[in-house]
């Protein structure tokens, strides 16, 4: 059996390591400096197979990979040092894939790594041709007579009216017993229990499995409902997490949401690197959902218009993009001008969610006691 993919790519990682073999840039990395060794090693080594590995890691079919790679943002690596660091119990396979690039490892991506371990080889010696002896000859004669006894026998079975019938059903019933068990477990019924014949005219009434089912439609809801809010709620967690620099990081650049430190001498592509500056980086953070904000927060948030559009943030200072445009104290103008609708859709989106939630569980509690009446009726 072929080892884990995911372990084995890791284990060469670390190999290398301790060989000296790898580039500086994986040797400590941070998401500027694996960024910087992407598209140094596709410049380098660029092979149509890696392509696929590149384009599923951006979810991007239609543009070439080294715009793809000159175009991202550093934050978009971030996940890549927390699994080299062992970090990530589980992490995805298009991860994997692209670290078993810039590490150059062979065989990839994981379908070859696979598919090495059964490939036959590519030619194989041929069987050397048996001659035949007398006593050959005589065994070979007695396997047809056997065979032509065995023919005979079958076809007198076959011409039995119902035999054969028999041992089909007898197969099938064989077959059949665990998909029974799963859908007794599903549906709280027998597969049969719903199909009555009647003595006289010999009528079937139709299995009703809609409803059997109905219950399983709704815990599904629940649960993706509650699942996307806890994911939503836990990415936006990550994404607000302020990382503090390491000793050889003394310069920051803007994420989009916060600054991000990172070494002076990384180039980054449309992102500005300037000097750290440490209350920056952990105050000014760019405010996700201005549809929160209150009379409360006067004097603790700022603005400044984008396109015509304000864009909010938690501390004063210049503008992280538009370094030209100053950060200006939030005013209850600005607050009921620009909030008080976002507000609204943001409230009523908020009690559309809950109020399905509350359907919901109220269906699955009617559906539960009505099934436990007819159930006593029955009884």
């Amino acid at each position: 059996m072929p080892e884990d993919y995911k372990k084995v790519v890791l284990s060469y990682y670390e190999e290398r390591i301790n060989d000296g073999s790898l580039s500086p840039n994986l040797l400590d990395p941070t998401p500027g400096s694996l960024r910087e060794e992407c598209i140094y090693s596709y410049r380098k080594r660029h092979s149509s197979k890696d392509d696929e590995i590149i384009r599923s890691f951006f979810g991007d079919t239609e543009q070439e990979c080294l715009d793809l790679l000159e175009k991202s943002f550093a934050i978009k690596f971030r996940q890549l040092p927390k699994i080299l660091k062992g970090k990530v119990e589980n992490p995805s396979i298009k991860y994997i894939e692209l670290i078993a690039w810039l590490i150059d490892f062979q065989p990839r991506p994981s379908t070859s790594y696979y598919k090495s371990f059964y490939s036959q080889p590519e030619a194989e010696a041929e069987q050397p041709p048996i001659t035949e002896t007398g006593t050959d000859i005589n065994k070979k004669r007695d396997d047809d007579a056997n065979q032509e006894e065995v023919g005979d026998k079958e076809k007198i079975e076959a011409d039995i009216p119902g035999q054969s019938h028999t041992q089909d059903v007898l197969t099938e019933t064989g077959g059949q017993s665990a998909s029974k068990e799963i859908q007794t477990l599903l549906t709280g019924t027998e597969p049969g229990s719903a199909i009555t014949a009647n003595a006289g005219n010999n009528e079937i009434a139709p299995v009703q499995t809609s409803k059997n089912k109905l219950p399983i439609v709704i815990i599904i809801c629940i649960i993706v409902l509650l699942a996307g809010r806890g994911a939503f709620y836990l990415w936006e967690e990550s994404i607000a997490k302020i990382r503090l620099p390491l000793a050889n990081e003394h310069c920051m650049y803007w994420t989009g949401s916060h600054y991000e430190p990172t070494k002076c001498n990384v180039l980054m592509d449309n992102v500005s690197i300037i000097p750290l500056n440490l209350q920056t980086l952990k105050r000014l953070k760019k405010i996700r959902h201005p549809e929160k904000l209150t009379k409360s927060d006067l004097g603790k948030v700022w603005y400044a218009k984008i396109e015509g559009k304000p864009e909010f943030f938690t501390d004063s200072g210049m503008h992280p993009v538009d370094t030209l445009k100053r950060l200006r104290p939030l005013t209850p103008y600005i607050l009921d001008k620009n909030i008080t609708r976002t507000v609204f859709l943001s409230s009523v989106l908020g009690w559309l969610y809950y109020l399905t939630l509350f359907l919901l569980f109220s269906m699955l509690v009617v559906i539960y006691f009505r099934r436990s009446k007819n159930q006593s009726h029955q009884a």
